[in-house]
């Protein structure tokens, strides 16, 4: 019997059931030095180790590379990019013979169709070894905050700031991925339950994930900066994208989004990816901290007085505004804080605004704030024409 760590891929589940799972996965081997995964991969699979070990890495440009961490006997792999089908963010390497089960993103889905009850146990494993998982990465953290107590004063206050940030924000999904994975062992529940539990650890799931990219991009654009190649593209088409994908969202809030664009809205040069995820932000930002019941209004304009000529994009909102002394925090990393003018307020790690406008920047655009107290804000970003 496989298993990873103190939890088991196949805990709970009889003989027959863990060799229906195993049957789907395709028996690999590698011999020691030979690469399993290449950064920039489109992840398609998640692996087992059945024996032998792994030692996982990323390019840190010019040449080098930084390790990350390792795989042993029954420990899995390759799980983040197999939810989403994103890009491997890391190379893994064999450290020696090494043999692995592969489990392909296609078979798992068919099997979730077939095998509900089966797949639910699986999943639940999955996700309570994630949360674990995450605990430790929080806890390693925190040594590192502690570790760091011979730097300046000033290095060891923001290092503790962003620890305990960052922790903060984590704690919540993990919890809710832990119930979740756990409420899933009552053998009495129905499948329609046991949907709704995996929706819940998938959102939160993919929640996480979201949150780590953030941080790693904009720590990336910070510390080297990032040349972008934009190609023209409708970025009226692009936030209205973004308003689809965010709707659920503003139901919940009771917000309604409008967008007032003219009809002969010119196109403008940007990086697609990019620029969503700046406009993500941006728009997140006004449902999250809008009043209930109120719009989010989003318009366009020309702007001739700019030079050169530039398109300007605004997103007022009508929530409580920020006061003139705050402000500078806005834009500043793990500086978000419940406000006392909304002190409901949702919480959040504080990297959607610094890192929209490291993007915007990118573009030559610029982010710029207007608010006041009680009379909402409206943030309003340029792109060049």
């Amino acid at each position: 019997m496989i298993k990873i760590g103190k939890i088991g891929l196949f805990c709970g589940m009889s003989a027959a059931e863990e060799e229906k799972i195993i049957s789907l996965a395709e028996q690999v081997a590698f011999n020691k030095g030979n690469v399993v995964i290449h950064e920039g991969d489109i992840g398609d699979a998640l692996f087992v180790v059945r024996s032998g070990s792994v030692v996982v890495s990323k390019d840190v440009g010019n040449g080098l590379s930084e390790v990350l961490t390792s795989f042993e006997s029954g420990e899995f792999f390759g799980e983040m990019a197999l939810i989403d089908r994103s890009k491997r963010s890391a190379t893994v390497t064999a450290l020696e013979t090494l043999q692995l089960l592969k489990f392909s993103g296609g078979r798992l889905d068919e099997f979730a169709v077939k095998e509900p009850e089966i797949f639910a146990k699986l999943y639940r494993n999955f996700a309570t070894t994630l949360a674990s998982h995450l605990r430790r990465s929080t806890e390693k953290l925190r040594l590192l905050a502690k570790e760091s107590h011979d730097l300046k004063s000033t290095v060891n206050n923001i290092t503790s700031e962003i620890v305990s940030v960052v922790s903060h924000e984590l704690r919540t999904p993990v919890a809710v991925i832990k119930g979740a994975a756990e409420v899933l062992d009552d053998s009495s529940m129905t499948p329609d339950k046991q949907k709704n539990l995996l929706s819940i650890i998938q959102r939160h799931t993919l929640r996480l994930t979201g949150l780590f990219d953030d941080i790693a991009q904009l720590a990336d654009m910070q510390m080297s900066g990032i040349q972008l190649e934009k190609s023209s593209g409708d970025i009226a088409a692009l936030i209205n994208d973004v308003v689809s994908e965010l709707s659920d969202k503003a139901k919940q809030n009771d917000i309604k989004v409008e967008t007032l664009f003219p009809s002969n809205l010119p196109k403008v040069p940007f990086h697609e990816k990019k620029m969503r995820r700046a406009v993500f932000h941006l728009i997140d930002n006004g449902i999250r901290y809008n009043k209930r019941g109120e719009k989010l209004i989003i318009s366009a304009r020309k702007d001739k007085s700019l030079t050169p000529p530039q398109l300007a994009i605004s997103i007022s909102d009508n929530g409580p505004g920020i006061p003139v002394e705050q402000r500078e925090e806005m834009f500043k990393c793990f500086r978000q804080k419940t406000s006392s003018l909304d002190p409901n307020r949702a919480s959040g790690l504080g990297v959607g605004l610094p890192l929209a406008n490291s993007l915007i920047n990118a573009h030559g655009g610029n982010l710029s704030l207007e608010s006041s107290p009680q009379n909402g804000s409206t943030f309003t970003f340029t792109l060049p024409l």
